[in-house]
């Protein structure tokens, strides 16, 4: 990734939501991970089965209301359940299959949905578990010089920058930023693995 050779950069979603949604069922029924080369490291847990828990109510929410709606109302009333519990459904295992992914020389934060943020590790100067509120979703001013991008507000990684950095948003607002907080899973795996990367540059 050449053009995050400087600094951190924004990497928004290429393809519609529905597609997303649609590639993650993919991967799911075909067993696949979209990694590209780096290493995995998963994300979103909460968020995950959040929304499964809705797709069960939503399927027995439907189930009780079949049984009382007008029988000219049931296919429409299907299509709108369908929908609704794939939305669900594929929304988790986007983020199932959308791991973020650590190179050798760039960090990659994933949230399925809301765009990416690519993180070159010559510009990282370390790294720790910390447990924050970062208010917001996907990637967003949070402080002073302190961006975050995560699925939810719950971030627990926090990446400290070797100097401030100019940040360019989504929508072309430019800051200098220092420090970078994102969601793991597993948080101390993650800045285990990271830390490694950067003891032994290539």
């Amino acid at each position: 990734m050449d053009e995050v050779s400087g600094g951190p950069v924004f990497l928004p979603r290429r393809r519609a939501v529905v597609l997303v949604v649609l590639g993650a069922l993919f991967r799911v029924a075909t067993r696949r991970v979209q990694a590209r080369g780096g290493a995995p490291i998963p994300h979103s847990a909460g968020p995950q089965r959040t929304v499964f828990v809705f797709a069960g109510v939503e399927v027995a929410t439907a189930l009780l209301v079949a049984r009382v709606i007008p029988p000219a109302w049931s296919v429409p009333h299907l299509v709108l359940e369908v929908v609704a519990v794939g939305v669900y459904v594929g929304l988790g295992f986007a983020w199932r299959t959308t791991p973020h992914e650590l190179r050798e020389d760039v960090l990659l934060i994933r949230t399925a949905v809301l765009g990416d943020l690519a993180v070159p590790l010559s510009a990282v100067a370390a790294v720790r578990v910390e447990n924050r509120t970062s208010p917001g979703f996907g990637t967003r001013h949070v402080d002073d010089g302190t961006i975050a991008c995560s699925v939810t507000s719950h971030t627990n990684v926090t990446i400290t920058l070797d100097r401030p950095r100019e940040f360019t948003f989504r929508k072309g607002e430019k800051r200098e930023i220092t420090q970078i907080r994102f969601n793991a899973d597993e948080p101390a795996d993650a800045v285990q693995e990271i830390s490694k990367v950067l003891a032994h540059p290539r």
